[in-house]
């Protein structure tokens, strides 16, 4: 009967044995779960090397379980066991992002029913083969996964070796070599090439610097990369809002194809210390959670920005298999300024353009753009932002429409001046035209822009919203839903595709895409107050005045919630607001427009037209918005026709 051999290592008081599954200390069995154990063996054998952390999760987690915490938590066990330690490990090193290395003391021997003999690799790692009587342990339910080290020369001490051993270790080669091309061939079989994948979400770089003031440094490498791979032909890639929702959240890559009907995800971490900035990424399958590539580290020098850049886009293009032509891989990192401290201001300033709805954060954006263009005059991305925050502070912010279109205006058109191939330029100088109702340079410019980038979900969201002022109703919901395709979770896309359908008329379907919003976040304000004014057209005035008392205190009391009340009946409501509104505009810039939608609410036509009045002389943008439904009441007075057919008369 021929001998059966078999593998133990001697790690400095502990004994592995592989084939029983044993950690054994001082003859003691130490509990170390299946898993774990593989990947300890796993590192022994290999201990020559570096072993990535993608292969270990592509060989023991079959690349699913994608997490980094899953591989940490792993390796924790290992050390638990070994009474090992991170900082300085007596048996498992980590190399941060990058992977492990067994460095602990080491014998290997070969066991069976005979004779001790030894062996010796040319690496010079002693092997000793021994007699041991192996008792039957429980069969394991466990499946183990059995990855044999590569096959070194073998010098055999003649002298010390029955002919029986030598049998038995010829047998241990046969099986180990047997083994090997086993696997070899499994994979072979199991590993055709992938198909290129052809949509993505690019999720926000987790920040690890434990600094929060890094947070636009990892949120703008994110954003820079998923503007890099949209001038991809042929590739989705899911536009910043959506991605950006699963910001320092645990997600599972299945839920977020499903969320954002993309075939992979992209996450990553960065790092940043005095000198360098380290940033590693992982290709996910959304279909079964497969890593389907991971990076290598990319550190590069802090003042060196432009180059993790660059490996970032080269690499996830790698990784995605994509053939890209030498116009595209041109585009994908064309660097549109050289300046890094202009490129950091200007991260800062998209950074705060983002988080517009937090108070004082559109200055702070306007003041990072500013330094931008101050360290390099020629950066039209810069001018596009500082163009981009002046229009939205008209909206967001007491600034009235003069000062900040006159600022926006000035900056959107250099930027276009730089670059005409921008489409945000493009997009920037149509938001200002519309908003100064030079409706013609509007169209043109909208138009310009999603020719020059068909993914630019802003382009596409801002174009909708400008058809319905020139009442083409249809063809904005065309346009809000391209911009909900490109942008699916971003919720401003989601409560104006509501908002469209209010305009249009068509109620029903206005209120069922206003609650898919609220399913994104239940408290969100845009949509809850465009639910409120839908439900009172639609005839539920109760629904509407349940919704208004949910709105936060500026928007409660508010000018949309006055015409709400006043129409619901809450004539004492109303009038308050009112009152309130009025005195506000003592104190800060007040657009008219609001103050005659109170008076519309309330039923008082002749306020309600002398405000409106006031805003044609100012020239305000909100009258584009002449054809939504809360001005129904006034639609038949002959002065409120004159008004539209003059402010119509400049489409």
């Amino acid at each position: 009967m021929a001998a059966e051999v078999r593998k133990r290592f001697i790690l400095n008081g502990y004994r592995l044995e592989p084939d029983t599954r044993l950690l054994l200390h001082n003859g003691q069995a130490v509990h170390l779960p299946h898993r774990p154990f593989q990947v300890l063996l796993y590192l022994i054998e290999h201990r020559d090397r570096l072993v990535s952390r993608s292969e270990l999760l592509e060989l023991f987690w079959e690349g699913r379980d994608v997490y980094d915490i899953t591989l940490t938590k792993c390796v924790g066990k290992i050390r638990k066991a070994l009474n090992d330690q991170m900082d300085q490990p007596r048996f498992i090193e980590t190399r941060y992002a990058e992977g492990y290395r067994y460095v602990g003391p080491l014998e290997e021997k070969l066991v069976d029913d005979g004779s001790i003999v030894e062996i010796e690799r040319t690496r010079g790692v002693k092997i000793v083969v021994e007699q041991e009587e192996i008792h039957s342990s429980e069969p394991t339910s466990e499946a183990v996964v059995n990855v044999p080290a590569p096959v070194s020369r073998v010098t055999l001490a003649a002298s010390k070796m029955s002919r029986r051993a030598m049998l038995a270790v010829v047998a241990c080669s046969v099986i180990t070599v047997t083994a090997v091309a086993a696997l070899v061939i499994d994979r072979r079989m199991n590993s055709a090439p992938s198909p290129p994948v052809n949509s993505i979400a690019v999720l926000p770089l987790k920040n690890l610097t434990g600094d929060a003031a890094n947070e636009y440094l990892s949120d703008g490498l994110s954003e820079t990369l998923i503007n890099s791979l949209s001038k991809i032909d042929g590739l989705k890639v899911i536009s910043r809002g959506s991605a950006f929702d699963f910001k320092d959240k645990e997600i599972d890559p299945r839920e977020v194809g499903k969320r954002l009907g993309v075939g992979a995800v992209l996450e990553g971490t960065l790092n940043k210390t005095d000198k360098n900035i380290r940033v590693a990424v992982r290709l996910v399958s959304t279909d079964d959670g497969r890593v389907l590539w991971a990076s290598e580290n990319y550190e590069r020098p802090s003042g060196d920005i432009f180059a993790i850049q660059d490996d970032l886009a080269r690499g996830v293009t790698s990784g995605l298999k994509l053939k890209l032509n030498a116009q595209t891989e041109q585009k994908l990192v064309r660097h549109q300024t050289n300046s890094r401290d202009a490129y950091e201001a200007y991260l800062k300033g998209r950074y705060y353009w983002n988080e517009r709805t937090i108070p004082h954060a559109l200055d702070k954006a306007i003041s990072s753009f500013a330094d931008s263009i101050e360290m390099d005059p020629n950066f039209a991305l810069a001018y596009s932002g500082l163009a981009d925050s002046y229009v939205m502070s008209y909206w967001y912010t007491p600034m009235s429409s003069n000062e900040a279109f006159v600022k926006a205006r000035q900056a959107a058109e250099k930027a276009v001046q730089l670059d005409d191939t921008l489409s945000e330029a493009h997009t920037s100088l149509a938001a200002v035209a519309e908003n100064e109702w030079n409706w013609q340079l509007a169209e043109t410019e909208y138009r310009r822009a999603i020719a020059l980038n068909p993914k630019y979900a802003t382009a596409h969201h801002w174009y909708a919203l400008h058809l319905l002022g020139l009442n083409k109703p249809e063809q904005a919901i065309e346009e809000i839903q391209r911009a909900r395709e490109g942008d699916p979770l971003s919720l401003p896309i989601n409560a104006d595709v509501g908002y469209v359908f209010y305009c249009a008329r068509r109620y029903d379907e206005a209120i069922t895409e206003y609650k898919k919003a609220l399913e994104l976040n239940p408290d969100f304000p845009m949509a809850l107050q465009g639910l409120a004014q839908t439900y009172m057209k639609a005839g539920k005035p109760k629904d509407a005045v349940a919704l208004i008392v949910r709105l936060p205190d500026d928007l409660r009391n508010g000018c949309t919630a006055g015409n709400l009340d006043g129409m619901a009946g809450e004539r004492d409501e109303a009038r308050r607001i009112l009152a309130g509104e009025i005195q506000r505009s003592l104190r800060e810039y007040v657009s008219p427009t609001c103050i005659a939608v109170v008076h519309s609410g309330l039923g008082d036509t002749d306020r309600a037209l002398f405000w409106l009045e006031k805003s044609y002389r100012e020239h305000s943008p909100d009258l584009s918005s002449l054809g939504e439904p809360m001005f129904d009441a006034l639609r038949s007075d002959p002065r409120f026709i004159d008004l539209v057919n003059r402010v119509q008369a400049a489409k």
